[in-house]
């Protein structure tokens, strides 16, 4: 239960003032503070980046490569990523789908080995908290599924909970 919250924050940060006073915080995925740069997938329409079962592995491909070279080339070359947070059940999916070259290998499996930012299917992680906002708690600030890309390097991203003083 301790672990659920500690993702909860981290993901998500606190709304109000929790014990001691502590007060409010941003999480990874509702951050507001100048210089960041989110971009959230819309649930249906056309031009949308959805990986599901209705396209074909090379669209799922694309939509993929075309995520990750995003803040390299907003921040001309300065920040790029390294890891890719994914709902559960789209990184279950896309570990399951074959390519469809004449391999067996997967649309995950060819990702990671075909994208300059990605080294391993171990940098692509499925977390059930990005499956719906219900999944990652009451009043999340979006609606459907999520992908997360972000530099996993303690320089770029860390997670500071603060906790009161207490003496014995």
């Amino acid at each position: 239960q301790v672990e659920r919250k500690v993702n909860d924050i981290a993901l998500l940060g606190t709304s109000n003032s929790i014990a001691n006073g502590v007060p409010p915080t941003e999480g990874l995925l509702t951050l507001t503070a100048s210089g960041t740069h989110s971009v959230t997938p819309a649930t249906g329409g056309s031009g949308t980046i959805t990986l599901t079962e209705g396209k074909s592995a090379d669209e799922i491909l694309f939509d993929l490569h075309t995520l990750m070279p995003t803040p390299l080339t907003v921040t001309k070359g300065v920040h790029s990523l390294n890891t890719l947070l994914l709902p559960l059940t789209t990184r279950t999916y896309l570990a399951s789908r074959r390519v469809g070259d004449g391999t067996n290998g997967s649309v995950l499996d060819y990702f990671a080995g075909s994208s300059p930012f990605i080294n391993s299917t171990g940098d692509v992680i499925g977390m059930w908290e990005l499956e719906s906002s219900s999944a990652a708690g009451a009043g999340s600030a979006w609606t459907g599924k999520r992908a997360v890309a972000y530099r996993r390097d303690p320089s770029a991203l860390e997670l500071m909970i603060s906790m009161g003083f207490e003496q014995m």
